[in-house]
């Protein structure tokens, strides 16, 4: 058998062989952990995620979490990402859409139409908790809404009157005229 130093022993080479011996030989593992944005590889020879944490003197905050999970058995070759979960409070200035009234006016001719109030957008104040993984918005939830300025509608006047069409038809009384009279 030959040790290099990826390999772990459970006894020393100079030690005696006796009978009943049980020897163990562990390869490390290569493991690669990623962890606020760099990829780092470490040999480990046994143990579990939050090992490797320890080993590399990662510090998880108390919203942080990685993949796959910290009781989860080192293999060789696996990638385990550390999560930085991180809460905001993040208030925004949103536009708030006028809304358009139309009013029928039969004093007005069919198919005109007469703006009487030109709409004007509102705007609200909003404030949302904001969570951030690894720096990147994963969602966010409304907590409170605020009206700084409320919208103010336009409203517009049709006209719904029927217009004639220029040639007017005479009805006959059955009387003729005589010399245009």
């Amino acid at each position: 058998i030959e040790l290099n130093n990826d390999t772990k022993m459970n006894y020393e080479l100079t030690d005696p062989v006796v009978v009943g011996m049980v020897i163990t030989i562990m390869s490390a593992k290569s493991v690669t952990l990623t962890t606020d944005g760099k990829d780092t590889k470490y040999a480990i020879y046994q143990g579990t995620v939050k090992d490797l944490l320890e080993l590399a003197q990662i510090t998880l905050g108390k919203d942080d979490y990685t993949k796959p999970s910290l009781d989860t058995q080192l293999e060789a070759d696996m990638k385990v990402t550390v999560y930085r979960v991180e809460y905001k409070t993040v208030t925004e200035t949103e536009t708030v859409k006028y809304k358009t009234t139309t009013i029928k006016k039969s004093s007005m001719n069919e198919g005109t139409e007469k703006v009487v109030n030109e709409g004007v957008n509102g705007e609200d104040q909003v404030t949302y908790n904001v969570k951030y993984v690894n720096g990147k918005e994963e969602n966010r939830t409304e907590t409170e809404r605020v009206t700084v300025k409320e919208p103010v509608n336009k409203v517009v006047n049709v006209g719904t009157k029927k217009v004639s069409s220029g040639s007017s038809t005479v009805k006959s009384n059955g009387e003729t005229s005589k010399n245009g009279y």
